[in-house]
């Protein structure tokens, strides 16, 4: 049986605010970074050009060997032939959420009924709705970073771990903290909730 190596597009995070900014004038730089890699070849570095049409509405166009086109304000496929990328669609954040000036994520988990989200910077957690897209409430707590976060089954209940080798249990609801685990004896880098959550 051969192996095949699939090709791997990379992009400038941040893509469709560059998009947005050209069409609205508020950038003079149209230009986003892409780059294709495949294991064992050269990669290819390339630019995505914004052009803004008389409409309000835009188009992309592929430098140094790429081909792209838009498909619509959310999404665009690429192609690097040099390196056999063909049709690779790239999506852009539906919603975006604002958390504290200069807060660095580390961790995020969205309840499972995809209502609540809950994330992490620091030693605070943040938790919000998803509809609103903004945090409602942040959970202060632990001692150092927080390194995972996992709501429970019931969407009600919140386990974070963190660098303080410590567990915490969160009520969702009003912010308590009824349970703290100590006595780990080193940094929480993962959390699990066996089925309905009676045991972590």
């Amino acid at each position: 049986m051969s192996t095949i190596e699939l090709p791997l597009i990379s992009v400038q995070p941040d893509w469709d605010q560059v998009i947005r900014e050209a069409v609205s004038n508020k950038a003079s730089d149209s230009f986003f970074w892409i780059a294709c890699y495949v294991t064992g070849k050269p990669s290819v570095q390339g630019q995505v050009e914004v052009i803004k049409k008389d409409n309000g509405e835009y188009e992309l166009e592929g430098k140094n060997g790429f081909t792209v086109s838009s498909l619509g304000s959310r999404s665009f496929k690429v192609e690097c032939s040099e390196l056999g990328a063909k049709d690779i669609i790239v999506y852009g954040p539906k919603d975006e959420i604002i958390l504290a000036e200069k807060a660095r994520p580390t961790c995020v988990d969205v309840s499972p009924n995809g209502r609540l989200f809950a994330t992490a910077s620091g030693s605070e957690i943040f938790l919000g709705n998803l509809s609103e897209a903004k945090v409602q409430t942040t959970l202060k707590g632990h001692l150092s970073d927080v390194t995972a976060v996992q709501f429970f089954p019931s969407n009600l209940v919140l386990l974070t771990g963190g660098a303080d080798f410590q567990l915490k249990i969160w009520s969702v609801i009003d912010g308590s903290n009824p349970v703290t685990l100590r006595s780990h004896t080193s940094a929480i880098t993962s959390t699990a909730i066996v089925e309905k959550g009676r045991n972590i």
